[in-house]
């Protein structure tokens, strides 16, 4: 198997309104982030699973997903800590 818990050679087609809802769902991202993947990599599942991880799109399995907003609040927590440290 390659890199991927797909099947070798499963394809994604954007042109299919389902199947690509589909592999959104598998992959926990937008219709469009697969579509815009497709484009860039062809439409190899496991290539697109590898670019959506790469582009930040996906976690890498079995790794904590970090959102926008924890990141948002680590820099914040960091910031604080460098405040009162010079303090």
């Amino acid at each position: 198997m390659a890199d991927s818990q797909h099947e070798d050679g499963a394809r994604i087609f954007v042109e299919d309104y389902f199947d690509l809802r589909a592999w959104a769902k598998e992959f926990d991202t937008t219709a469009g982030d697969v579509r815009r993947a497709v484009r860039a990599v062809g439409n190899r599942a496991a290539d697109v699973e590898a670019y959506l991880r790469h582009a930040n799109a996906l976690p890498a399995p079995g790794a904590r997903e970090e959102t926008s907003a924890s990141r948002a609040t680590q820099s914040a927590l960091e910031l604080s800590s460098r405040k009162h440290a010079h303090s």
